[in-house]
Parts: structure tokens; sequence; C-alpha cells
């Protein structure tokens, strides 16, 4: 059987991120080791038409999806020849019901143009596959399963006599009415016997709004860390990290839950905890009552009876965790169900195409539905009574191998700054957390990422610079020995030549971290690093370690629409502006081409404006901006975080050109390229110092412009880039086109995998 390609188009929200449930129901699955032999897969906010056997768009794919995005979408796949399979794990027609304000009319019209256009839906229930009737004769029901790369194993440390219980709830306050619902049985247990169970919330947005509903119970609102909000690391930190006896999943009975899934019944399970489900079709459907989980109606007093039965029997308590668990690890995960999706894939393949020889689109029944507010409404003109879709015709398979070496653990110890936050620095971000965690980095590495060293059993410690801002060389000594008695590899990663930024700062680093960092380089195994002078220079002070060089990538989720391209109209018609992203470091830099940014405009006044984005450090550095058509413009302290920063600049920025000025320093010398690819990323054309960091990736006059460090070059380059605008255009689109398919982690995330791994088994 023939290998698929396969592109999903994933649903994010403004941070551009995968939603939790694309990764549950996509990109966990499909990148699973049991799925990988039979489908190739490829991701992404969008779909730039290449070739593919099928295109799967993921439920509404973003807030701002409009017709005419979409329309482009379908008529990429169409001229592609792709299969267009839509994804769902709601009723979005019925969610109106239960939120009126959730949608306009727009993305109703855009649901059911979409339902439409697929030539299969793939979906998680039964009731689902029911409600959707209408619009497909192709559909196929996928039930969720975990991935259990992502689960840890379940606490075994019995509680102590007389301790509370934690009473674990997950979920979001957009449905309170849920959680109201059980509200009268929690607060007559708590009447009860005081004291005898905390209730554990995890996953609200909004503790205030949480603080008024609870009031009067005892409860705990336990925030998400930064780090774990991605859903690997969120499922690894849940698994991990909690202990709750028992767990709630209340859920009212509406049009729209009716079509939800079980998911619930499978995160409790992992977790080791029993769970007690509202008997409503999400859970009456797999949920064995008193064996694998407690069922309550949503009736009064049914609840209530339900969970003091709980509080009071460990006995029973411990069998429904139990069964839960191994319910869960017998049928419910990808070691076990991966299969099931390659074959789901290959049936709606083969459907979509018989369909399309036939000359339909597997959904021609929809065209007689009704109006669009009328379906978005629960309009009667919809079939809301299960339809009985086609079986699925399993292919014969070759016998898959169902069992994966285990991962590599690694623990990464990311630089943080000062306060109480130990907030990962914008460095560790890019040079670590993103291609860690990118679907593309594989399955084999398990990271974790934390302020300090806490896992006995990593295979590998990565250490990000000077780690935290109070190291000293006792802290030091003693991770080195945790780390040696963990029997682990020691990989120090460093993005900038540390050893030679004190003869340029003079303040930092002190003589002290200078020291730790010669200690950490000669007890290093491995040295990453995001450039060859970087490299070179280390080897002289680090010659037994490992070299591990890997060049700056960004994650293309985090990249916004680039902004306004440069325009081809001739120079004086509209302000050109000219952009420059810099940190209060680097005043130096900037200095370096005031004199040519002075220079052009005086030469073009009021024509050309000059955009900052960043801070300025020096006092003096602000006085010589005096007199320029300068804006400055500094990111909201939320958007400072780099997975919000990222999206934010991308997204916000029209610069026609981008300036990226280096010193010729032993210092900067060693630095990376990573300003030439955020130029990229807003669609500027770059004008780059002609120095290591730009000259070894930007292709002169093609990619971007590289300039020597004299004024006068400068000034030359950039009235050349403003005088012509076809150049600059050209440019522009270029570097972007390099960035996209040679520099971002798409491409380039399996590079960390395979140079640590390599470390690793070396």
């Amino acid at each position: 059987m023939r290998r698929l390609r396969v592109h999903v188009v994933y649903e994010h929200g403004p941070d551009l991120a995968p939603y939790g449930a694309a990764e549950v129901r996509l990109l966990r699955p499909l990148t699973h080791p049991t799925v990988k032999p039979w489908l190739e897969l490829s991701f992404g906010r969008l779909y730039d038409g290449s070739p593919v056997d099928a295109l799967i768009v993921d439920r509404l794919v973003s807030p701002r999806l409009g017709a005419s995005e979409l329309d482009g979408l379908i008529a990429r796949a169409r001229a592609a020849g792709a299969v267009l399979i839509h994804a769902l794990d709601d009723d979005f027609l019925d969610l109106g019901l239960d939120r009126p304000h959730w949608a306009d009319r727009g993305q109703a019209r855009t649901l059911q143009r979409l339902l439409r256009a697929a030539d299969g839906l793939l979906v998680t229930t039964q009731p689902l596959a029911g409600r959707l009737a209408g619009f497909s004769d192709t559909i196929v029901v996928l039930p969720n399963a975990l991935d259990e790369r992502l689960l840890a194993s379940p606490s075994a440390a019995p509680r102590p006599d007389g301790a509370a219980l934690a009473l674990g709830y997950m979920g979001t306050f957009t449905h309170a009415e849920d959680l109201a619902m059980v509200l009268p049985a929690l607060r007559a247990a708590e009447a009860r016997q005081p004291g005898r169970f905390e209730l554990q919330v995890v996953g609200v947005a909004d503790p205030e709004r949480a603080a008024a509903l609870l009031d009067g119970l005892p409860w705990r609102w336990i925030e998400v860390p930064a780090e774990a909000r991605a859903y690997p690391a969120f499922m690894r930190w849940f698994t991990g990290s909690l202990d709750w006896d028992l767990a709630i999943a209340p859920l009212a009975d509406t049009p729209f839950t009716r079509c939800k899934s079980d998911l619930k019944h499978l995160d409790y399970a992992a977790l080791g905890a029993a769970g007690i489900f509202s008997h409503v079709p999400a859970y009456a459907g797999t949920v064995r009552h008193a064996e694998t989980g407690w069922l309550a109606p949503n009736q009064a007093g049914l609840w209530e009876a339900g969970l003091e039965r709980l509080l009071d029997d460990a006995a029973l308590r411990a069998r429904l965790a139990s069964g839960a668990r191994a319910y869960l690890e017998a049928e419910r995960t990808l070691a076990r169900r991966g299969p099931d999706w390659v074959e789901a894939i290959h049936q709606l393949v083969e459907r979509g195409r018989r369909g399309r020889a036939a000359g339909g689109s597997g959904a021609a029944a929809a065209e007689a539905t009704a109006s669009p507010e009328a379906a978005w409404r629960g309009g009667t003109a919809l079939p809301a009574a299960h339809a009985q879709t086609p079986p699925i015709a399993r292919p014969q398979l070759p016998a898959l191998d169902r069992s994966s070496p285990p991962p590599r653990r690694l623990s990464v110890l990311y630089e943080y700054g000062q306060g109480q936050a130990f907030e990962p620095h914008a460095s560790a971000h890019l040079r670590l957390i993103r291609p860690l965690t990118h679907p593309a980095a594989g399955d084999r590495l398990e990271p974790r990422f934390g302020p300090r060293f806490d896992d006995p059993g990593a295979d590998l410690v990565i250490l990000d610079r000077l780690w935290r801002p109070d190291v000293s060389q006792g802290q030091v000594e003693r991770l080195l020995e945790a780390v040696r008695t963990a029997g682990a590899r020691l990989v120090l990663a460093l993005d900038d030549n540390l050893l030679d930024l004190r003869a340029e700062r003079g303040d930092w680093p002190s003589e002290a971290h200078e020291a730790i960092l010669r200690q950490l380089l000669i007890e290093a195994d491995g040295l990453m690093v995001s450039s060859e002078p970087l490299a070179a220079r280390l080897r002289l002070e680090a010659p037994r370690a490992r070299m591990l060089r890997l060049p700056n990538a960004l994650d293309e989720r985090l990249l916004g629409r680039a902004g306004p391209p440069p325009m081809a109209t001739p120079f004086g018609r509209r302000p050109l502006v000219i952009g420059y992203m810099g940190t209060a470091t680097h005043d130096e830099d900037l200095a370096l081409v005031l004199p040519a940014l002075r220079a052009v405009c005086a030469r073009h006044p009021g024509a050309v404006r000059i955009e900052l984005i960043g801070v300025l450090r020096r006092r003096a550095s602000l006085a010589a901006l005096e007199g320029l058509p300068l804006v400055l413009r500094r990111p909201h302290p939320a958007d400072a975080e780099y997975t919000r920063f990222m999206p934010w600049f991308t997204g916000s920025v029209g610069w026609d050109i981008a300036i990226a000025p280096l010193l010729d320093t032993p210092f900067r010398r060693c630095k990376s390229d990573v300003k030439f690819l955020d130029g990229c990323a807003v669609g500027a054309a770059m004008v780059c110092s002609d120095m290591p960091a730009y000259a070894g990736t930007v292709r002169h006059g093609e990619t971007g412009w590289l300039a020597e460090n004299r004024p006068e070059a400068w000034e030359e380059a950039l009235e050349r880039l403003i005088a012509d605008a076809e150049q600059r255009k050209a440019i522009a689109r270029a570097g972007r086109r390099y960035l996209m398919r040679e520099r971002v982690l798409a491409h380039r995330a399996g590079d960390w995998s395979a140079a640590l791994l390599g470390l690793l088994d070396g």
C-alpha cells in the first residue's frame, strides 16, 4: 500500500499555536510511530497548494477565516488533486444554542461552506456523525486516544489517614453551568464532613470568577506553569504533578453536549483518579459504571449520593482508578489505536477519489439544508437523528510494529532573569523550548523544562547559558554532582561569546561568572552553539566537548501574517519605513548607522520614517536620535514574552527595509543571524552589516544587502533600496522564501533531536 502524503491545517488562536484539540485529534496521532510508516505528514496554519493526497482542515481553523480565504484553500486543494477532509470533535451547529454570542453569522456560513465542500468528515463520536449526516455520506468515526508517550505513571503514595482528599476538576468556565449543576452536591458533602476534601481546579482562566462561584467551599486553583501550557508539555505536567483521589466531570444534557467525546474520562484515567461522570451520551457509552468510573444522572440528590459514596469508600476509589487506567492502556492509547488513523485516512482518500470520479464531492445532500442562521441555531431542517454511515472497509495493512523504544529523557535548565516568576529568557524559547517541543522534533526525546534539576532519571541535562542571575560556584558544583550521580550527559547551550563580552561591556559577566563559564566548558560533554565562529571560539576552551552546531530557526507557528509587502510604486508616493529591532545591550550597533539614517532622512524630508522596536539603554543613545522622523514602538508588556512577542511583531509591523547593523568586535563576530530571520519574517528587505553573522547566510543582492561598516556604505545601500522599489520587493520576497524553506522549525526541529540523540548514542 502506497504511503499517503497528508497536510493538516490546524486550528489556532491569537498566539498562532495549535489548539490542544488539534494536538489530540491530529498532530499527536499522525506523528505517532505506529502511523509514520504509512502517512507522510506536514502541517501548518496555511496550505500552499503543494501536491498531497489529503488535506485535513481542522474545525474552524481560525476565528478570522472568511469566505474568500476558505474558497482559496478549497481551490488549492482541488488544483492539487487533494482529497479534502474536515475534522471535527464538536457540534458547532448547535453551539450557538449553548453560547448565543459565541460566533457570528459569518462563521456559520464558513462552517457550512467547509462541510459542503469536504470530500469526507472525520469525527469523534457517533452522535456527531449523525448530526452531520446531512452534509456528507462519507463520515468516519474515530474516537479519541491519548499518546502514551506523554503520560506519567500515576502516584502510588497512599493518602495519610485523616488527610483531606484531593477532589479534582479540569475544565474552563465557558460552561459554568456544568460545575454549577453539582455545587449543591459539593456543598452538602462539605457540610456533612467538613474538611473531608479539597476541590482542586485546573484550567480556569478567570480565578476571580471561580472564587465567586465556589465561595464557601474548600478549594484551590492550580495554575498551569508557563512552560506546560502547550498540550504535550501540559499532559506530562498534568499526569506527573497532580495527585487526585477522585475527579468530577459534570456535563449538562444539551444538543451541543450530546455530541461531545469522553476525553475527560481518558484524562482522569491517565492521572489515576477515580472519576464521577454525568450520565450523558458522552460518557455512558464508554464508562462502565462502578468498574471504570461512576455514572451520576443529572438529578437532584444523585450526584450527592455518588460523591458521598466515593469520598467514604477508599477501596471503591482504588478499584475505579485501576479499572479506568487498565481500560485506557488496553484500548485507548495511540500505541493501540494508531493504526486506526492510518485506516481511516486511507478509507477517506479512497472514497473521496471515487466521489470525484463520479462527479460529486460526497456532500451533495447538503445543498438542501436550512439557511445558515437556522442551521447555526439548531434549525430542524438539518437531520438531527442519527443516520447510519457506511462501515469502514479496513484496508489490508502489513503487520505494524506497535512497539517503540522509550524516549530519552532531557532535563532542560533554562536561563531566567530576576524576580520570582522564573520565566525563561527569549533566547531559551528560541534555542531550546520551541525546537524541542515542536512536533517535527519527533518522539524520541522527552524534554522537561524548569529552573532547577530534579529528574534523577534524566539521560541528558541541558544547561542554558549561565542559567540563573544569582549563579554561584557552589550551586554549579552541586548541579554537576547531581548530574553525574544521575549518570546523565551534560550539554551547555550557548548562543553568544560570553568569554569576550566583559571586554566590551565591563560590567557583565563578572569575573566569578566567567570562571563558572570556563568550568562548565571543561565539564560539558557537549556544546550547543548557534554559529560556526562561536564553535571555533569555544573549541579553544573545550577541546573535549562534542560540538553541536544548530543554526537558529524560527517557529513558523508563531509567525503572524507578514506586514504589507513592499510596494512597487515610485518613491515619494507614500512614507517609506526603515525598521530596527534591538535590545538595550546593542546601542552601539544602532549608533553605527545613525549618520546614514540622518543623511537619508535629510535628503528625503517627510518621505522616510524610522521605526525602532525594543529598548535603548543609554540616555546618550536617545539624545542621538533627536531630530529624526522616529517612531519608538515598545510592545505591550504582555507581548514581551517570546511566544506572544513574535506573533505581535510579525503580525503588526509593516517595514519596507529592515536594518541589522553589527560592529566588528570579538564578541559580535560570534553572533548568529537571527535578526536576518526576524526581518525576513516581517517581509522586509534586509540590509545587514557585512560581518560573519550575516555574510555566511545573506546572498548579497538576492535575499538581502550586505553593507560594509562605513557610514557612506550604509547610506549608499539605503539609497539604492529606497530608489528601486522593484529590487526592494524582490529581496523581501526572496528572503521570506529562504526563511520558510530552510530556516523554520517545521524543517529544522529534527536537527535538534538528531544532534542530541547522536551525543547520547555516540
